[in-house]
């Protein structure tokens, strides 16, 4: 059996329940299986549940502190800047994006930084909290170097993810979340748990030799290439720049997968009722959704769809089917986290 039909209730009580048996406060626990499920359903497997044996192993040896004590150590009306306390990634962007989204009711702006902070998985869940209360959002994180810049092969950046959200009239946000990197690192894994060779461009060696076979890719010494080349890496050197240096957290090379408390996170939103009503607000989102959605198309091109639909889309139908087929390798991860714990697995569908 290649993959196992499991219902989505039941995945997300199991997550929960591996979490909170690791001492994970209930709240925190929710949040982070919210968010591991939500990449999954989206269809980012590499992102999604199978990274319970990541989150599990990192609050076990102790990298990450399993209980933080967030604390704002600088702020002014629009800004602020959030110690971590080497908490999980998701829980700090979490609670940075609530104050950036806080902020704006009062000021129409605001932007927050997170030190000692740690991986957030992705952009998208932070983003879409700010889309859902009518604001414009912005997240990004800089990550373990492992990408050159254009012309070099010393891992310089990480793939420094960038996400934005953008709120439309029927309440189903625009929403982009993407690498800075041609691609994200997890799915080098993925293509490896698949039995998939690797398209040229995407990984090389540290001599600068292509990696095609993801067996032959080491996260701690490949590279990873920057999307688009000189694109991409100005893109990656920004984020370093708000989510590192800003906030006092690791940059470039002292961002390292070894050592704790060293990524950073930037948000920032935007109320679009600062500058123009809202009722003009949609009725200007909606003409470009138009022009994008309903201009001539390529032959073999049924639709064209807008940044982050065609995951919004099938999350949906997941939700509507009440259940999710999950790739065999990352059945075996919850499994054995079950195991661990002696919690009883998700039963498989048949």
């Amino acid at each position: 059996m290649n993959s196992y039909r499991i219902g989505i209730f039941e995945l997300q009580t199991t997550l929960n329940k591996t979490l909170k048996a690791n001492s994970i406060p209930e709240k925190d626990a929710y949040r982070i299986s919210e968010v591991l499920l939500d990449c999954e359903l989206r269809g980012h497997e590499d992102h999604g549940v199978a990274h319970i044996d990541y989150v599990l192993t990192s609050f076990k040896n102790g990298k990450i502190n399993k209980t933080p004590s967030l604390r704002v150590v600088n702020e002014s009306f629009a800004t602020a800047l959030i110690d971590g306390d080497n908490g999980n990634g998701i829980i700090t962007s979490t609670k940075a994006m609530n104050i950036s989204i806080e902020k704006t009711k009062t000021t129409g702006f605001s932007a927050v930084g997170v030190c000692n902070s740690n991986y957030c998985l992705a952009g998208f869940p932070y983003v879409m909290q700010a889309a859902r209360e009518g604001f414009i959002g912005f997240a990004m994180s800089n990550s373990t170097a492992i990408m050159p810049p254009p012309g070099g092969i010393t891992r310089t950046f990480g793939t420094n993810p960038i996400a934005y959200a953008i709120p439309t009239p029927d309440g189903t946000p625009i929403i982009l979340d993407m690498a800075t990197s041609v691609t994200a690192a997890a799915k080098v894994f993925t293509a490896r748990s698949k039995g998939e060779m690797l398209p040229l461009g995407l990984a090389e060696d540290l001599q600068g030799n292509p990696i095609t076979d993801p067996h032959k890719f080491d996260p701690f010494s490949s590279l990873i290439l920057p999307m688009s080349g000189a694109k991409g890496y100005g893109l990656a050197l920004l984020v370093d720049v708000l989510a590192g240096i800003l906030t006092g957290s690791g940059f470039a090379q002292t961002v390292s997968s070894s050592t704790s408390s060293r990524m950073g996170q930037f948000f920032f939103t935007i109320d679009v009722e600062r500058f123009i009503p809202r009722k003009d607000f949609n009725e200007r989102i909606a003409s470009l959704i138009r022009q994008v959605k309903f201009g001539k198309k390529r032959e073999n091109t049924n639709e064209i769809y807008l940044p982050g639909e065609r995951g919004i889309l099938r999350k949906m139908e997941q939700i509507k089917l009440g259940y999710i087929d999950i790739p065999k390798a990352t059945w075996l991860k919850i499994k054995n986290a079950c195991d661990q714990e002696k919690i009883e697995a998700p039963t498989p569908i048949n």
